[in-house]
C-alpha cells in the first residue's frame, strides 16, 4: 500500500503542469463501528482534497475531528493521505480509495496511532458513500490494533452540475421493510452454561436460537432498471427459546453440597436487541413495465448488540416486486452467537446462528 500510494503521488508532481486538472475539497461524515466487544463507537468528520491526475486516478489529504457516541473523552484528530482510484460507467463511478496517516489523540498526545483504512463505494455527480475497513495501529508498544468498519457519506465540491445532483437524487429511494426469521440453531443447556445434576438429560431440552423479528430501511439508489445499490440499518430482536437453563453471571450458594450454582433463568423466551449495518446489492430480473419482477438481492455487514456479541451478517434473498412491494424470502448467517453473554460459556464463543427469514417491505 505505501508503495501503491508513493507511486501515485510521484505521477501527481509529474501532471501538476496539467492546468485542467483541478483540485476538488470534499466533506464526508464517517461513521466508525468497533468490532471489539464493549468498546466505543465513534464519528469522525473529515475535510480535504483531491485532485485529478489523470481520468482514472485521484491524490489528495484531508484532516477532520473524531468523537465516540458517548462524548466522554477528547476529540481525536486524523491527519490522512488518500489515493482514489475510480471508473465512470455511465454517470456513476465505483472507486476503490485507501487513506493512510496518523491520528492525533488529544486526550493523551502518547496514546496515538496510525491509521490504514481501504474503502470500496460509488459516486455519483458530487455525492458518494462507501464502506470500509478502519485499522487503528496504537503507536505505543503493548496495545492492540483496533479493527474498525466505517461508513463514508460525501460531498465532493465543483465536480459535478446541478442537473447531476437532480438526477442522482431522482434515483434515490428509501424503503421499509419488516420480518421474522425461524432459526435452525439449536443448543443444549450444557453448552449454554449448564451444570447438570445427577441423572438429568441434556438432550430433553435442547435451545432454539437464531429465530428473530426485524424492522429495517435502505437507502437505495438505482444504477439502472436492473440493479440498485444501498445502505441499510434498523432493529432486529433475536428471540431465542429456552429451557431449564442457568445464569452464567449470577450464582446462589449450596450449603448441602458447599458450592455455588447458577441461578435458573425462566423458561420462555430471550428477547436480544441489537442494529444491523449493511450493505445490500439488489437484481430485478424483466423491465420495469412488467407488474410482477422478480429479484434477487444480498445483505452484507455487521451488526452491534449490547447485550449479545457483536458480529458478521450474511443474508442471501430471493423475492418478488409488485409495484412498490416486494416480498421475499432468504437466509440469515450470523458469524457470531445470538444469544445473551448471560447464559453462555467461553465453548459458545464460535457457534454460528442461521435463520430462514421473510419479508415484505414497501418503497417510500
Amino acid at each position: 500500500m505505501v508503495v501503491a500510494l508513493s507511486a501515485l503521488l510521484l505521477s501527481s508532481f509529474a501532471n501538476a503542469q496539467d492546468a485542467n486538472r483541478k483540485w476538488n475539497v470534499f466533506i464526508e461524515l464517517q461513521p466508525i463501528f468497533s468490532t471489539a466487544d464493549g468498546a466505543s463507537h465513534a464519528l469522525n468528520l473529515q475535510v480535504g482534497a483531491l485532485k485529478h491526475i489523470n481520468d482514472n486516478f485521484l491524490i489528495g489529504g484531508s484532516v477532520g475531528v473524531a468523537e465516540s457516541f458517548d462524548f466522554d473523552v477528547n476529540p481525536s484528530i486524523p491527519i490522512l493521505l488518500r489515493a482514489q482510484a475510480e471508473h465512470n460507467f455511465s454517470g456513476i463511478s465505483p472507486f476503490i480509495s485507501l487513506d493512510m496517516g496518523y491520528s492525533l489523540n488529544t486526550e493523551d498526545f502518547e496514546y496515538g496511532s496510525v491509521v490504514v483504512n481501504p474503502t470500496v463505494g460509488v459516486r455519483y455527480s458530487n455525492f458518494y458513500i462507501g464502506v470500509g475497513y478502519y485499522a487503528a495501529i496504537p503507536t505505543k508498544s503493548g496495545l492492540k490494533t483496533g479493527n474498525n468498519i466505517n461508513l463514508k457519506v460525501g460531498y465532493m465540491f465543483g465536480d459535478g452540475s446541478g442537473d447531476g445532483l437532480k438526477r442522482f437524487i431522482k434515483r434515490t429511494h428509501v424503503d421499509i421493510e419488516l420480518g421474522a426469521a425461524y432459526g435452525f440453531s439449536t443448543y443444549s443447556p450444557l453448552e449454554l452454561g449448564r451444570d447438570f445434576a445427577e441423572g438429568d438429560n441434556e438432550d430433553d431440552h435442547n435451545h432454539r436460537v437464531g429465530s428473530n423479528v426485524f424492522a429495517n430501511v435502505i437507502w437505495g439508489y438505482d444504477i439502472d432498471e436492473h440493479w440498485m445499490v444501498g445502505i441499510g440499518t434498523g432493529v432486529r430482536l433475536y428471540m431465542n427459546k429456552f429451557d431449564k437453563c442457568f445464569n452464567n453471571k449470577q450464582y446462589d450458594y449450596d450449603y448441602e453440597t458447599n458450592r455455588f450454582t447458577a441461578k435458573q433463568i425462566d423458561d420462555g423466551i430471550e428477547a436480544i436487541p441489537c442494529v444491523p449495518l449493511y450493505v445490500r446489492g439488489k437484481y430485478t430480473f424483466l423491465n420495469e413495465n412488467v407488474n410482477f419482477r422478480p429479484y434477487v438481492a444480498v445483505d452484507l455487514g455487521y451488526q452491534f448488540g449490547t447485550s449479545m456479541e457483536s458480529c458478521m451478517l450474511f443474508e442471501p434473498q430471493v423475492g418478488v416486486k409488485f409495484g412498490r412491494f416486494n416480498f421475499g424470502i432468504g437466509l440469515s448467517y450470523a458469524t457470531g452467537n445470538t444469544v445473551s453473554r448471560a447464559v453462555k460459556n467461553s465453548d459458545f464463543d464460535d457457534e454460528k446462528a442461521w435463520s430462514l427469514s421473510a419479508r415484505i417491505g414497501v418503497r417510500l
